[in-house]
């Protein structure tokens, strides 16, 4: 549970308990929070990449816009591999997925914008890194 670590020492990162993979973008209070279309935006792109890859069980971002939370019950090395495939296959399309009135609440806030991209290449280059380096991601508990 994320309320025990210590959010002063969090750097970026992909972190799991269990079956939830704690996906950190922004290192929290040192840089820039991420705004709503960007969180709306990688939701969209990557809830669906995901889904055709693992057994996805929820992603979304969090309320305190630093991050991601994935739950999937496949094993570690396959949530890796799908998340950096996703995330390559994101960058190189530049689109986001259901982005109409009739398939989104607020499709106004969807865009591929530069800090969408940025954070899709964060997001990829720390999948990298767990699969190049099992267990490099631990928790900072208070």
């Amino acid at each position: 549970m994320t309320f025990t670590v210590d959010h002063t020492r969090l750097k970026k990162g992909i972190y799991k308990d269990d079956i939830t993979y704690d996906l950190r973008t922004v290192v929290p209070y040192v840089e820039p929070l991420m705004s709503n279309v960007c969180m709306h935006s990688i939701e969209h792109i990557l809830a669906v990449k995901l889904n055709e890859k693992i057994n996805k069980i929820y992603f979304g971002p969090m309320g305190c816009q630093t991050g991601f939370y994935l739950l999937s019950d496949n094993p570690e090395e396959e949530v890796y591999k799908a998340l950096y495939e996703a995330c390559v296959e994101a960058l190189e399309e530049k689109t986001v997925p259901f982005k109409s009135r009739a398939e989104c609440g607020n499709y106004f806030s969807l865009d591929f914008s530069d800090e969408v991209k940025e954070k899709l290449e964060i997001l990829r280059d720390l999948a990298k890194e767990a699969l190049e380096n099992p267990g490099c991601f631990v928790y900072p508990i208070i």
